[in-house]
C-alpha cells in the first residue's frame, strides 16, 4: 500500500478546490486531500473524517463475510500526515466521478431558433415584425444507458452504504459528485466523509449529540424530509432519501437550457461544470444556481402529499412540529402516497421516471421499482435500510 513517501516527488495537479480543501492528483495515479485546519466549520470536522476513514478500513476485520466484501465500493484511505496548519489525505485516483459520467450522458438534440413575438406594450409604433426576439432554447436529452447501468449502479452504492452504515457510520452527503467511477472496470466508490457521522465515537458523540445533530447537512435536493424539517434525532435513513434522489436523475428524460444571447450553436451546448440535472423531487436550484430548503419541502409534498402529523410522530415529537402543522396542517392532503393502494404506489412512482421502461430486463426493472417505492416512506423508521436495498435488487 502506497504512502506519502512513496509519492513525495510525483507532480500535483489541482482538481478541485473548495473553501475547506484541495484536492490534487499525483500523476493520475494517486490522490490527495488537503484541508485547512484553521478554518473548521460544523459539520466539517477533519479529525472526525481521518478517523471515520480509518474506521472503515477497520471495519473488514469486523464484519460478516457478506458485509466485508461491500468494502471495495468505499474509497480507501492509504495514507494521512499532518504539515503545520494542514492535512492531507493520501487515496487511490479515479479520474471521473458519477456526476461527471452523468453529465456527458446530457446529449444536445434540438435547437431552437429565436423567434418573434408581438408585444403591444413595448413599442405601440413597432410593428409585429419589429418585437423583440425570445431566447433560444436548447433541449438536452438524458443519455445515460439504464438499461446497462441503472440496476448494477444502484446495487453498487446500496452495497457501498450498506458497508458504512455497518459501521455506524451516516455519510450525510450522498450525491453523485462523491461516487467516483472506474472508467474501465465501471466500478464505483463512494467517498468524501467530510462531513459524515460516527455513531461509534465517543469524542463526536460528544461534541454532536446523537439527538441534538446538525441538520444543515446534505446537499441541495438531496436532502431528507426530516432534515427539512429539523429533525435532529435522524440517522442512515437520510442517506437512503439521498440516495432515491440520485437514482431518479437516471430515469429523467431531459432539461431545456436558455441559450446565451449572442453564443454560437456549439459554444451554448457545452455544459457548465455544475450543470443542473433533474430528479424527481427539485429545490429550484439551477445552474450555479443555489435552490431553496423551503422550494424542496414544497415540491416532495407535491409530490409524495402531505402525511397526517401522527403517521410521522418524529416530526411531532423531535422536528419543528410547529412549522409543519403552521403550513400544512395536522390532517394531511389526503393525497400521501403511503395511504394509497400498493398498484397505485407503483403506478405514481413510475409516473416519475420516465425513463424505467427503458430497462428491458422485465424482472429488473420491478425490483428498481419496488425497492424505490421502499425508499420514499417519510417516517424514517418505516424507510428501507441499505441492508434491504441490496437484498431486494438482489432477489
Amino acid at each position: 500500500m502506497a504512502t506519502f513517501a512513496d509519492v513525495e516527488q510525483c507532480p500535483r495537479k489541482l482538481i478541485k478546490s473548495t473553501k475547506f480543501a484541495r484536492v490534487y492528483s499525483l500523476d493520475d495515479k494517486f490522490a490527495v486531500k488537503t484541508i485547512t485546519t484553521d478554518f473548521i466549520v460544523a459539520p466539517h470536522d477533519h479529525v472526525a473524517e481521518k478517523s471515520i476513514l480509518y474506521r472503515v478500513k477497520e471495519g473488514v476485520d469486523s464484519l460478516d463475510n457478506d458485509n466485508r466484501n461491500n468494502v471495495q465500493y468505499v474509497m480507501e484511505l492509504l495514507d494521512d500526515r499532518r504539515l503545520e496548519d494542514e492535512v492531507e489525505l493520501l487515496f487511490p485516483f479515479y479520474p471521473l466521478s458519477l456526476y461527471e459520467l452523468m453529465r456527458t450522458q446530457y446529449k444536445r438534440v434540438a435547437h431552437d431558433q429565436p423567434k418573434k413575438k408581438f408585444n403591444p406594450y413595448y413599442d405601440l409604433t413597432s410593428s409585429a415584425d419589429s418585437a423583440a426576439p425570445v431566447p433560444a432554447r436548447i433541449h438536452y436529452k438524458n443519455c445515460f444507458d439504464v438499461d446497462r447501468d441503472a440496476h448494477a449502479f444502484f446495487l453498487q452504492i446500496a452495497k457501498g452504504l450498506e458497508y458504512i452504515h455497518a459501521c455506524g457510520i451516516i455519510h450525510r452527503d450522498v450525491k453523485p459528485q462523491n461516487v467516483m467511477v472506474d472508467p474501465h472496470t465501471r466500478q464505483l466508490k463512494i467517498t468524501d466523509f467530510g462531513i459524515s457521522y460516527d455513531t461509534h465515537s465517543a469524542q463526536q458523540t460528544t461534541k454532536e449529540l446523537p439527538t441534538h445533530k446538525i441538520t444543515d447537512v446534505s446537499t441541495s435536493f438531496y436532502k431528507a424530509p426530516e432534515l427539512l424539517l429539523s429533525v435532529k434525532n435522524y440517522g442512515f435513513e437520510v442517506d437512503v432519501w439521498a440516495l432515491l434522489v440520485l437514482v431518479s436523475q437516471w430515469f429523467q428524460s431531459g432539461r431545456d437550457l436558455a441559450a446565451r444571447s449572442g453564443a454560437s450553436a456549439s459554444v451554448t451546448s457545452q455544459l457548465r461544470d455544475d450543470f443542473y440535472m433533474p430528479a424527481l423531487v427539485d429545490d429550484g436550484s439551477q445552474d450555479g444556481e443555489a435552490g431553496s430548503d423551503v422550494r424542496l419541502l414544497l415540491c416532495i409534498f407535491e409530490r409524495f402529499g402531505v402525511p397526517r402529523l401522527a403517521d410521522w410522530p418524529e416530526v411531532a415529537h423531535y422536528g419543528s412540529e410547529d412549522a409543519f402543522v403552521g403550513l400544512f396542517g395536522s390532517d394531511g392532503d389526503g393525497k400521501c402516497i403511503q395511504y394509497s393502494t400498493r398498484a397505485e404506489q407503483l403506478t405514481r412512482l413510475g409516473s416519475m421516471l420516465p425513463r424505467l421502461d427503458e430497462v428491458s430486463d422485465g424482472p429488473q426493472r420491478n425490483r428498481i421499482l419496488t425497492t424505490l417505492l421502499a425508499m420514499t416512506p417519510f417516517q424514517a423508521s418505516q424507510r428501507i435500510s441499505s441492508a434491504a436495498i441490496v437484498a431486494s435488487l438482489q432477489s
